[in-house]
């Protein structure tokens, strides 16, 4: 009931809300984590009932997974706090489509309000999200914008490089890990200390060690040329540099209910669940089923009382 109106009662919802006192700046950030998807073949008419059952069964479990998506548009105050999140979440499809519709439209309609919002951008190292975040700017006429990778992604993959080199674990890689952070958050040039540092350690390594570090240097040189590791200066203005939120969302929006013990699901189940818990963490299920509520209302019919 909700898919065929969905884009009419989301302009109505944003339409009715206002941003929160006190905001100066809006983020946006998208993010993907896998669900057990149902088969899509169908059994052949005329198998055996043994067979239909089998395929049956087949069905019932999750025989295959797929990517659902997850959108979050967050405003934060001066000082960094975040006051408000609207949160979105998509059943799997191709290149998170409407996800992205979804997410620009939200931030359209808050532009038009104020303009004067820094944006601020972020997302993992995908080239996909990427291609579209870089876009948002000059599309919704930003005045001011930052954008940076997840910081939390960027300090996985020091960890990563640093136990190959240290050790899993060890006391000598939890200590350089720590200096690492504090150079990429507090140092403008952080990001080409830890590439020295990392590079370095790469040259003293051999094998499997070697390539493990090789590739996360590879990942943090990426972030840095597209202008992804500014951590410093965000956190100067107060500004958010980890997609925590987003993280959030993919956890308590998809994880926790459609990854249960067992469960596979068709796209419209998923999408159906997906929907409500995005309404009620987002604060728009009461106005959202004013809306949907009356597409169930059936006209009263008066029927005659029989004749005595």
């Amino acid at each position: 009931m909700w898919e065929p109106v969905r884009e009419q009662i989301e302009q109505e919802l944003r339409e009715q809300e206002t941003v929160p006192a006190g905001a100066v700046s809006v983020a946006v950030s998208l993010d993907g984590v896998l669900i057990p998807m149902k088969s899509e073949t169908d059994t052949e008419d005329g198998e055996s009932p043994v067979a239909q059952d089998a395929a049956d069964k087949r069905k019932r479990g999750p025989t295959d997974y797929q990517e659902a998506s997850c959108g979050t548009v967050s405003f934060y105050d001066a000082d960094g706090k975040r006051l408000e999140t609207v949160r979105y979440a998509r059943a799997p499809e191709h290149k998170k489509k409407t996800l992205k519709s979804q997410l620009e439209t939200e931030l359209e309609t808050i532009f038009t309000v104020r303009c004067d919002l820094q944006l601020v951008m972020l997302s993992d190292g995908a080239a996909d999200h990427w291609e579209f975040l870089s876009e948002l700017p000059d599309r919704l006429g930003a005045e001011t914008w930052k954008k940076a990778a997840d910081l939390f992604h960027v300090l996985e993959r020091v960890k990563k490089a640093l136990d190959a080199f240290y050790g899993d674990g060890s006391s000598d890689a939890r200590a350089m890990f720590e200096t690492c952070r504090i150079w990429l958050r507090e140092e403008d040039d952080g990001a080409d200390r830890v590439l020295r540092a990392l590079r370095y350690r790469r040259s003293q390594s051999y094998g499997a060690s070697r390539e493990t570090i090789a590739a996360q240097i590879k990942y943090i040189e990426n972030r840095k040329r597209e202008g992804l590791l500014s951590y410093k200066l965000l956190l100067e203005e107060n500004l958010p540099v980890g997609s925590g939120v987003v993280e959030a969302a993919c956890k308590t929006l998809a994880s926790q209910r459609l990854k249960c013990s067992g469960m596979s699901w068709g796209h419209d189940g998923a999408q159906a669940i997906l929907t409500l818990r995005s309404l009620v963490q987002s604060g728009r299920w009461d106005r959202a089923w004013e809306q949907i509520s009356e597409l169930y209302h059936l006209d009263e019919i008066e029927v005659p009382a029989a004749a005595a």
